[in-house]
């Protein structure tokens, strides 16, 4: 397997390790660690095409924002299916703002996550933290089979949905199977 180790980066922007804006990409049996920025940061940032993340662990990756932060996987009007891996121990930080799934955060996205674990990730909000798993934002899709969501933490004064959250308001759905969805 590889791993991919990441610097820390100051100033306006995100630090990011992957970058997918369209066309069809699998990743697969890699380790994306220690991406830590102020202004931002994902290990995976998919805006546009289809991505399978296949027997990945993205772990120890940390984003802090001034406004809105989102978590280490981060779609937006795109596909992405997520089988066989991990997102665990990541933190996202808004000093400003909310925060939206400090694991995997999904945009107008459809995403499939299949024996998989989202655990142990941090949100960290001066106001709102949604899904301290998975947030599943504005006409988003989210079907969660045969995985983990479980012992995520959100810190905020406000806060929807520790392990997953659905934007309310909006027209996507979430669907579980055969999965464990805790606290």
């Amino acid at each position: 397997s590889t791993r991919v180790q990441a610097g820390y980066s100051t100033g306006s922007g995100s630090h990011v390790m992957m970058s997918v804006t369209n066309g069809s990409v699998t990743i697969s049996d890699m380790t994306i660690t220690g991406a830590t920025s102020v202004g931002g940061a994902q290990a995976v940032n998919q805006t546009g095409g289809v991505v399978t993340l296949d027997r990945m662990r993205i772990s120890g990756n940390n984003a802090s924002s001034l406004g809105g932060t989102y978590g280490p996987v981060y779609v937006q009007n795109a596909t992405m299916t997520v089988r066989d891996s991990e997102i665990s121990g990541n933190t996202a930080t808004s000093t400003s703002g909310s925060v939206y799934g400090s694991g995997l955060a999904v945009y107008a996205g459809t995403v499939s996550v299949v024996n998989s674990t989202i655990a142990d990730n941090t949100a960290n909000g001066i106001d709102w933290a949604f899904g301290g798993g998975v947030w599943a934002g504005q006409n988003s899709g989210v079907t969660v089979t045969a995985s983990t969501i479980a012992g995520n933490r959100q810190n905020a004064p406000n806060m929807r949905g520790a392990a997953l959250y659905q934007q309310t308001g909006s027209s996507g759905n979430v669907k579980t199977a055969e999965s464990i969805i805790a606290d």
